[in-house]
C-alpha cells in the first residue's frame, strides 16, 4: 500500500499512482514514471487535483526529506502536462529483456 502525498489516500501500487524521487544532488523533484529510480520516494495520483495538493502543501520536499527550497518545477510542468488525462508509462515499463 501506498500513501499519496496530495489527498492522502492510501492504495496498491497501480497506473493511477506516480512515484517522484529527489534528483542526484537532492536539488530538484523529478517524476519516476518507471518506479525505478534508487532512493526515498514519494507517491501521488496522477490527477491535477492531487498534484496541486501537493505542491501546495510542500508535501513532496518534506516526504523526501528535502530542504523546503528544493525545484519541483518539474512537477508543475506535469500538472500542465495531464490536464486530466493519465499519462502513459514510461517507455520500457514492464517489457522484460
Amino acid at each position: 500500500m501506498r500513501t499519496c502525498v496530495g489527498c492522502r489516500t492510501s492504495e496498491p501500487v497501480s497506473d493511477a499512482l506516480l512515484r517522484v524521487v529527489a534528483a542526484p544532488g537532492g536539488g530538484a523533484v523529478l517524476p519516476d514514471r518507471g518506479a525505478r529510480a534508487p532512493g526515498r520516494g514519494a507517491w501521488v495520483h496522477l490527477d491535477t487535483d492531487c498534484l496541486r495538493k501537493a505542491l501546495e502543501r510542500k508535501a513532496f520536499p518534506r516526504a523526501l526529506r528535502l530542504g523546503i527550497d528544493a525545484d519541483v518545477s518539474a512537477l508543475h510542468g506535469l500538472v500542465a502536462e495531464i490536464g486530466d488525462a493519465s499519462i502513459p508509462p514510461a517507455s520500457g515499463a514492464g517489457e522484460e529483456e
